[in-house]
């Protein structure tokens, strides 16, 4: 033994081939007596069934008898990475022997923990296959994005077992089956019961992920200060982001000839960029035809630098979801499905465009349409009052439309509105965002999950604000903070907005609303403070904090806060 004496001390043994194979057909004997136990254990439900049903339940040791072309079994703990020498170095593993299936002589409770602890130990031997093919197949990586082909093949061919062994432990997949939310080919099988999990937990996890996957700094301070001009914020945005690299968390926005750089700071930089990136005479967004969200545009190239400004978004995309910052847009379906690996279909064009889609229907469900319009394999773009024709395949123009091939044809209309017409655009997007993110991680979300983690909720309730609000120098009683809140009733959507932007920073909620706002140390509740005299109010953004005087009448507090969101919305200096 080259190990020495070091292996008499070890708890746990390797297993190789033929004691792993003893073990299975150990397992298998056994299974013929329990089958309906071991369902019961690995769906942690009971089901009846008939005889013939039974012969086609799950038999775990045959379904994973090809597991032994790699030695391995149980993991005491499950490693969290693995080195090129896989092959040659021993993992501490303990056997399954028959021995922890049967229990049929322990109390209730102790067999559910038993269960558990076998299933547990299952998604071990799955991890740890996964992490010796991948680094046999792809070689000693970090994060590795690229998914071994053996195990590819490994988990379709036992798709049936694995998410059975998920259902019976879910949070398995935030846990020792977190592999399969870093590669998209595996999230295919598993994204249904992703999606069941509770948001809470999923965000929890992908918020720790991608701080896992970027640079950090948790010292206290900055390490990169980013000056931009307000007066030319596009291109001095764009200049500085070069300088960041990954370090996504340890930054700070500076503007030039203004004091101020903290979290306040940074939540206005996103905002503003934002708002010009999506600015019309930017060419860049346009509405979808519902007025809801925005869409790249398709005639975008009129803008010289288009491609770049994608580029841009993607990158404070992906910045605004590491930071848990909010964007005060709504981005439509197209460019979240794009984003997230998902074909569209022409459900999510009706979402966008009811009468287009209202028209390709009445394509499909009449009989003898295509002749009446007289249509072909081509469609038509209007680019500032000129009509460009784009086949939809090669010769496209030339292939009439019939009542055989209609159907593709509507297929492939609804790929061109949502994708082709604006791949460009789309890929520009989502290579700025990958910088930084990897897409396959948006498959935690739904895509309206996803579209409410990015622009945050819709309203700004003013009782949610006063519910999460605290007070230094003042009480709830007070005149001054019971006018406040009347004077926030009384406002509409907008004019809360532009009170949030002034206060915080941001004119959008995160999920969660105002108990989920975030500081750079935690969440933060809003904060009103008392300050001397009778001017006007200020706020340190930094700190969700609204500095106000105690007010002698509601008309002068609302005469002062309405000159102060007139003319310091926006802009920082040292009050």
């Amino acid at each position: 033994d080259e190990d020495g004496d070091g292996d008499e001390e070890q708890t746990s043994v390797i297993m190789n081939n033929n004691e792993l194979q003893d073990q299975c057909e150990n397992l298998k004997q056994t299974e013929n007596n329990e089958q309906e136990e071991r369902e019961e254990l690995l769906v942690g439900e009971e089901r009846t069934e008939s005889n013939g049903d039974r012969n086609q339940s799950i038999n775990p040791s045959a379904e994973m008898e090809d597991i032994d072309n790699v030695p391995i079994t149980t993991i005491e703990s499950p490693p969290r990475s693995i080195s090129s020498t896989a092959q040659s170095r021993e993992l501490s593993m303990r056997p399954i022997t028959p021995a922890l299936v049967s229990h049929s002589s322990v109390s209730e409770d102790e067999g559910k923990e038993e269960k558990l602890d076998i299933v547990s130990r299952m998604m071990l031997v799955v991890r740890a296959k996964y992490l010796i093919h991948q680094a046999i197949d792809i070689g000693e990586t970090t994060n590795s994005r690229v998914c071994s082909p053996s195990f590819c093949h490994f988990v379709h061919h036992h798709s049936h077992l694995l998410s059975k062994l998920v259902h019976a432990q879910p949070t398995s997949l935030l846990e020792d089956f977190d592999f399969v939310l870093q590669h998209d080919v595996l999230m295919r099988d598993f994204q249904g019961t992703v999606l069941q999990q509770p948001l809470s937990i999923r965000c929890d996890w992908f918020f720790t992920k991608i701080k896992e996957l970027n640079i950090t700094n948790d010292n206290g301070r900055f390490d990169t200060v980013l000056l931009v001009d307000r007066a030319n914020i596009l291109q001095s945005s764009c200049a500085r982001l070069e300088l960041l690299a990954s370090e996504l968390t340890s930054f700070s926005i500076e503007f030039k000839d203004e004091a101020g750089r903290g979290n306040g700071v940074k939540r206005e930089w996103f905002s503003i960029v934002c708002r010009e990136l999506f600015n019309p005479d930017f060419a860049l967004f346009q509405f979808t035809a519902d007025g809801t969200s925005y869409i790249p545009n398709i005639n975008s190239s009129v803008n010289p630098d288009h491609l770049s400004y994608y580029a841009l978004f993607g990158r404070l995309l992906a910045m605004a979801l590491v930071t848990r910052q909010t964007l005060p847009v709504r981005l439509g379906a197209p460019l979240l499905l794009h984003l997230m690996n998902i074909s569209p279909t022409i459900q999510d064009l009706e979402g966008l465009d009811p009468m287009y889609t209202q028209s390709l229907n009445w394509i499909l469900n009449n009989e003898e349409s295509t002749d009446a319009l007289d249509l072909t394999f081509s469609v038509e773009q209007d680019m500032f009052g000129a009509n460009i024709e784009h086949t939809l395949i090669p010769n496209g123009q030339l292939i009439p439309v019939t009542e055989v091939n209609k159907q593709a044809y509507v297929r492939l209309l609804c790929e061109w509105k949502l994708v082709r017409g604006i791949s460009e655009q789309l890929d520009a997007i989502k290579n700025g965002f990958e910088k930084f993110v990897p897409s396959v991680l948006l498959r935690l979300f739904s895509v309206y999950e996803l579209s409410r983690l990015i622009s945050g909720v819709d309203d700004i309730d003013p009782d949610d604000w006063r519910q999460h609000t605290e007070y230094t120098n003042f009480s709830a009683a007070d005149d001054a903070i019971r006018w406040f809140w009347e004077y926030v009733q009384g406002l509409d959507l907008k004019n809360r907005r532009s009170l949030l932007m002034f206060a915080t920073g941001s004119s959008s909620l995160p999920v969660g609303g105002f108990a989920a706002i975030p500081v750079r140390d935690g969440i933060s509740k809003f904060n009103i403070v008392f300050t001397e005299g009778e001017g006007l109010p200020t706020a340190s953004t930094c700190f969700n904090m609204l500095k106000m005087p105690r007010y002698s009448s509601k008309d002068k507090l609302v005469e002062s806060f309405c000159t102060a969101l007139e003319m310091g919305a926006e802009g920082f200096s040292f009050a």
